[in-house]
Order: structure tokens, then sequence, then C-alpha cells
């Protein structure tokens, strides 16, 4: 597979970039806000963990509840049952847009179709209503007069009837199959480093790439005193005392990244130092003890965060591996050589999601989930499906 491309920015770079948040820690995010308990927001987090590139999850959850006994029981959640994943999957697929976390392409038009019927009887526009009912009878049955246009298949299903017909395929050019379907003109994103690691006398150490942080601090002077001249005392002095609190969640911010990645990088030493060692088992809630943090202050401090490494860039979260989790030796050997081979013969306008990479490995007897795909190929620097297709130029 192509390497990935590292960029170094500048300061003048970061000044004109906008990075999109990944559709993940955007999700994570209205779930924090939303959710009810503890555990609802770790079962939404799981989930979403679980989305695939196309916003489906198409493991069966009885499969997750199972894969995610041990991680749960770890967490302090145990006999956590069916009906409560459930609960927190509905929940996930009340999130725009219409039609994600269901289980494939016509589960979600399905979603998209009860979004609109919803609206249409809310706002009385009967003409909207009949063609989404109509539309949704088409494709609740077989798909394949849909897809050949045979109109007299499609009127038969709907009982001669040619307005509604007309309005369900008027209606239908405004779904989607897949939910977070993505135009892959889109420019690319680049990645820095918010940790460097560097080696001194065979001792890696973590470091904050400080082009990342410019300095902040209070105004002074002048412009202050004027300030106060022109409002009342009581006010500025309650922005003065925001302000503080602001500067000082940043101090802490820093601080909490900066103790994490000494922690993760002295207990990775082997593999910063040699990339053929293995990780050394570390989970998060094991990190938060040593520092005394929550579990929950660690997965926030890591999410959408990248180390510099002798090795190049990589995931933070990438090195926090379960101590059942192998890597890279035997088996963590051959799961590699294999999602490596497949992504040589994929094709190069399509090359395979991780989803995909994960069905195609079990047809070859290996099982494993979409997440430990996506754990070995950033691992091991492979770039994903999306940047695939532009480095072949494609």
């Amino acid at each position: 597979p192509h390497a990935p491309t590292s960029h170094y920015l500048t300061d003048d770079d970061l000044a004109h970039l906008q990075q999109a948040e990944d559709f993940r820690e955007e999700l994570l995010s209205d779930c924090r806000c939303i959710s009810q308990s503890d555990l609802e927001t770790f079962l939404l987090t799981c989930l979403v963990d679980e989305l695939d590139d196309r916003g489906f999850i198409t493991t069966p959850l009885a499969d997750l509840a199972r894969d995610y006994a041990p991680l749960l029981k770890e967490e302090g959640f145990e006999g956590v049952t069916l009906s409560q994943w459930q609960a927190a999957l509905t929940t996930l697929q009340r999130f725009e847009p219409p039609g994600l976390a269901t289980s494939g392409p016509k589960a979600a038009l399905q979603a998209q179709l009860a979004f609109i019927l919803e609206h249409a009887q809310t706002s009385g526009d009967t003409d909207r209503q009949a063609a989404a009912e109509g539309l949704m009878r088409l494709i609740d049955g077989d798909l394949a007069p849909l897809l050949q246009h045979d109109r007299k298949k499609l009127l038969a299903r709907l009982d001669g009837n040619e307005a509604v017909l007309d309005g369900a395929l008027a209606l239908l050019p405004s779904l989607t199959p897949y939910p977070l379907q993505r135009d892959d003109r889109d420019p690319t994103t680049y990645v820095t480093a918010d940790l460097l690691v560097h080696i001194h006398d065979g001792v890696p150490m973590a470091l904050l790439n400080q082009s990342l942080m410019p300095p902040i601090g209070l105004k002074s002077g002048t412009e202050l005193d004027a300030l106060k001249e022109a409002l009342p005392a009581a006010v500025v002095d309650a922005h003065l005392a925001e302000a503080r609190r602001f500067l000082s969640g940043l101090k802490q911010r820093k601080a909490t990244l900066l103790r994490l990645g000494e922690l993760v990088v002295r207990h990775q030493k082997d593999w910063l130092l040699d990339k053929t060692r293995p990780l050394k088992p570390l989970t998060m809630s094991e990190a938060a003890e040593r520092l005394g943090l929550a579990t929950s202050t660690v997965s926030r401090a890591v999410a959408g965060k990248f180390l510099l490494t002798p090795h190049g860039l990589v995931d933070f979260k990438t090195l926090f591996v379960a101590a059942n989790f192998t890597a890279p030796e035997q088996t963590g050997d051959v799961l590699l050589d294999a999602i490596q081979a497949l992504i040589r013969e994929e094709n190069p306008a399509k090359p395979l999601s991780d989803q995909a990479l994960a069905d195609a490995l079990k047809t070859q007897g290996i099982t494993c989930a979409r997440r430990t795909v996506t754990k070995y190929r950033e691992l091991h620097q492979i770039p994903a499906a999306r940047l695939r297709k532009r480095l072949d130029g494609v």
C-alpha cells in the first residue's frame, strides 16, 4: 500500500486551514449532550465506533452485545441487556441524517421516508404525504421494479394510482441509500501531530507541539482600562473571571494531554524504539487510574489527537490496546498480511472500506471486527480507503 504523505504545518498555514470535524466526533459530541446516563453514553460511543464509512451498522446487535461485554465489564457495567443496547441504537437512529445507524440501504431509505412522512403529516402537506406513503410501499417490497423503472409493476403495486406513482417517483431522487455518502471531491484534510515523540539517549520523550498552541492571554494596559471605563465594573469583572476560567481550562487540557503522552510513550517504549515489537496492553481505564483521572476524561483527551513518532504519524487511541489484543506477532502478522494482500488486489477506483476488508477476511476464515481492521491499518500507516483512492490518482 501507499505510504501516507506527512504535512507539517506552520503557524501561517494554520491561520488559513479549516479542518472538518470527523463525523464520529460530531456524533459523540451530540450523544454526550442528550445521554441520560453513563451507561447510555458508553453504549452510544460503542455504536458510533461501529458505524462504517456509509453510516451503517452491519453487525447484529446481539453480536455487538457479546463482543463488547468484556469492555463493558472493565468500565463497571455488568449485566447490560439486549434491550438496553436496542434503546441506545434507537437513540442514535434519531440523529441526523435520517437513515443513520440502520443496517443497509433499504433500511436507510425507509428511515428517510418515515422522517418525510412525519413532517408532511405535521405540516398538513397531503400531496407529499401520499407520495411518501406510496414510495414506502414500493420500497417495502422487491426493489427490482424500482431499479428497473418497470412502471407497469410499480403501478400495479400502487393499485393503479398514477398520481401517487408520479409523486413517489418525483420524491425518490431526494433520498440517498447511504446516510453518510461523501463527495470524494472534498479537499484533502491535513493532519498535524498534537504531540511529538523524541528519542533522547534511547529513551522516548513526549513533547507538546507548540506550533499548534499559540500563546493566549488577557489583554492589559490601555485597552483594558478603556473597557473598564465603558462598562460597569461588575460586568467587566464577570467577563474577566470567565476569561480566566477559559485560560485555566486550556492550561489544564494541555497538561492532561502531556501527562497522557508521557505515560503512553513510557509504556510503549519498546514499540517506539522498534516497530516490529508488539504494543503492550494498556486500556484507557488503566491509564486513567494511574493518573488519577476519570476514564471519560482520558477518552476525550485522546479523541482526534495524533503523535508524530519515529514510525510516522499515529492516532493516539491506537496506542491503547486490550490485554487480549494480539499485535503484531503470529496472529497479528497473519492478519496484517491478509489486509495488505486485499489492498494490493483491490480496484484502485473503488478501494475497500474497513468494513469491506473485515467482510473479505471473514471469507478467508479470519474473523475480526471492523474496528480491529481499522486499528491494524492505522497502526501500520495504511491510508483509509478515501485516501488510497486519491493516492492512486483517481
